[in-house]
């Protein structure tokens, strides 16, 4: 009776493990649990009860339990059998790059935020071009969190009356991911003695941040399309 026994808990071992393996359905593991623990039963009232029968039948429904309650915790989990998930909740740490400057932010974790705002605010910016700072920033955008929608995006520099930069974008707010594409722009400035207007070619970026995403942290690396020595990079704060 304790071969059999034994070959049985053998049996439910690889019967628990490759369902556990192949699929993350905990009903699929349960059933073969089951099934085990009235087979292995059966075998214990046919053959005489001895110390070590039961002992074996123990560690097979142990063996059983556990399995079907990985499986369970496996299926329910948002990232499946992968690592343990990061909470919605949690805060992260994101790198803004605007050309030869970077700065860390702490993100709002905006997966579960709802509806929709203006930012257009400017709380503060810090800029620099090929001919001096950047002296007045204006820029906004609505964002639809419901959707992760960011529409209406317009950045406007300038660097005294030397330069002048704008640029409009669009983008997307996913998982507190933010992803900015620009739709076009244009650089106003002196070649020589002439007055220029061309096209630019931006990197845009940016994070919410805040307990509520109250502020959006924006990154900006602006160059003339026909004159790449004229640029302009850095960073600006927005509020609601």
């Amino acid at each position: 009776a304790t071969e059999t026994a034994t070959e049985a808990a053998v049996e439910v071992a690889e019967t628990v493990t490759e369902p556990a393996q192949e699929t993350p359905a905990a009903e699929t593991v349960t059933e073969a649990a089951t099934t085990v623990a009235e087979t292995v039963t059966e075998t214990v009232e046919e053959a005489p009860a001895t110390e070590t029968v039961t002992e074996t039948v123990a560690e097979v429904a142990g063996t059983a339990t556990a399995a079907a309650s990985e499986a369970t915790e496996a299926a329910t989990s948002p990232w499946g059998p992968w690592n343990e998930p990061q909470t919605a909740s949690a805060p992260t740490t994101v790198t803004i790059s605007a050309g030869s400057f970077s700065t860390e932010v702490t993100a709002t974790p905006v997966a579960n935020l709802t509806g929709s705002y203006s930012y257009g605010s400017v709380l503060g910016y810090s800029g620099s071009s090929n001919v001096g700072a950047v002296t007045q920033l204006g820029a906004g955008f609505d964002v639809d969190f419901n959707s992760g929608a960011i529409s209406n995006g317009n950045l406007l520099l300038n660097v005294g009356s030397l330069q002048t930069w704008s640029v409009n974008f669009n983008g997307t707010v996913s998982g507190g991911a933010v992803d900015l594409n620009p739709l076009g722009g244009s650089f106003t400035g002196k070649l020589g003695l002439t007055n220029v207007t061309h096209g630019v070619n931006a990197d845009l970026s940016g994070v919410f941040s805040g307990t509520n995403a109250e502020t959006f942290v924006g990154g900006f690396s602006i160059i003339d399309a026909v004159t790449p020595l004229n640029h302009v990079e850095r960073l600006y704060t927005l509020g609601r």
